[in-house]
């Protein structure tokens, strides 16, 4: 049984191999930094023991890069009506140590920055009632929130020119969907970046 997951950036490989019938059984992790191979009696110790691993190369990075990427301390909402999507781009970032807060609709997305301060936005364009830019227009009515960084999200690849025009004069990046979890998080960093 193989499988991998994502500490950070870092692509960590974990293969479970039985030596025989009924066991042992080898769990190898492989990442970057090196190579971990332990041996269980059990297929179900090894997969809690994989588990463990996980959450461990996991902190780490999250450590590692907190001590040298001063951003990764940074507030970042995520206001978008699609679960999945919000949940794939919360867990993405987490993993790269941001905080992330979300909220599955504009005037949500709207109370979360007047309850607490957000580095950085990631917004659908495409919502119910209030829409990508009408929760742009009145974030930029607040004071507070006239130069935060916003990144405007959409699967429309038609979207007027006028549209990502007024976008633009108000601030925003636009960027198409399908995201990638690499673009995701050079999305955000890019977000972050002086200006």
């Amino acid at each position: 049984m193989t499988n991998c997951f994502r500490a950070g950036p870092d692509l960590v490989h974990w293969d479970l191999t039985a030596l025989g019938d009924d066991g042992p059984y080898r769990l190898s992790v492989h990442h970057p930094h090196g190579s971990i191979v332990e041996y269980f009696g059990r297929v179900s110790e090894a997969l809690v023991r994989e588990g463990q691993l996980e959450a461990l190369l996991i902190a780490a990075r999250t450590a590692e890069r907190y001590a040298g990427n001063t951003d990764m301390t940074a507030s970042i909402l995520v206001v978008d009506d699609d679960e999945g999507v919000r949940d794939t781009f919360a867990h993405t970032l987490r993993l790269e140590g941001y905080e992330v807060r979300t909220a599955p609709n504009a005037e949500l997305g709207l109370h979360a920055v007047e309850t607490r301060r957000a580095d950085a936005i990631i917004l659908d364009l495409r919502m119910p009632l209030i829409n990508g830019l009408g929760f742009l227009y009145r974030l930029r009515a607040q004071d507070s929130y006239r130069k935060t960084p916003v990144a405007i999200i959409t699967g429309d690849h038609c979207v007027k020119d006028a549209l990502a025009t007024e976008m633009q004069e108000l601030g925003a990046e636009l960027f198409f969907k399908p995201l990638w979890v690499e673009d995701i998080v050079d999305l955000t960093r890019a977000l972050l970046k002086p200006r």
